[in-house]
């Protein structure tokens, strides 16, 4: 699988996730600490890194493999499950991140409504993914890592900004 030496790369992936955290992300953030949602979180280490900076975290991945390795690597409790199917317990949060998860969603604006329920008033959610229309995509075209088996959707950043707006969401930033 893509993922097979996941683990063994963790230790970098916190280092990085606190670099993003701190300069891409914080500065966008309306309270801190926040209530933060990670949809496709795998093992969660940029969870870990909101955690360790004060923020409230919770994490959802259709993984049981990633939701073991949360636990054990990053004392997390991330639910298994489909975001379609993902219900609050308490209050909604105040960020929602999907980041390298937004190829593998089978109806995008489905579930960007569906997010945009789980997100307070002011609350942000912040995505990230490979654009279809992207120097680097057209370089590398069906050999780009994004293309693995398990992707369903591979949007333009124009795509992704007028099926956000479709599902009522008000697109800002970079």
């Amino acid at each position: 699988t893509a993922y097979e030496n996941y683990e063994a790369d963790e230790v970098h992936r916190y280092q990085e996730a606190q670099a993003r955290l701190r300069f891409d992300i914080e500065p966008w953030l309306i309270n801190h600490p926040s209530s933060i949602l990670e949809i496709g979180c795998a093992s969660g280490t940029l969870l870990a890194a909101a955690r360790d900076r004060g923020h409230r975290v919770a994490g959802l991945d259709l993984s049981s493999r990633f939701s073991e390795q949360a636990k054990r690597l990053n004392k997390l409790n991330v639910r298994v499950g489909n975001v379609l199917k993902f219900t609050c317990r308490k209050k909604k949060y105040d960020a929602v991140f999907i980041f390298g998860t937004v190829s593998n969603l089978p109806d995008l604006e489905k579930v960007l409504r569906k997010i945009r329920g789980l997100i307070n008033r002011e609350g942000k959610l912040f995505i990230n993914f490979p654009d279809s229309l992207s120097f680097i995509a057209k370089v590398y075209a069906e050999k780009m890592w994004m293309f693995s088996p398990t992707v369903i959707t591979f949007p333009s950043s124009r795509g992704l900004v007028l099926c956000a707006k479709n599902a009522g969401c008000i697109v800002t930033g970079k």
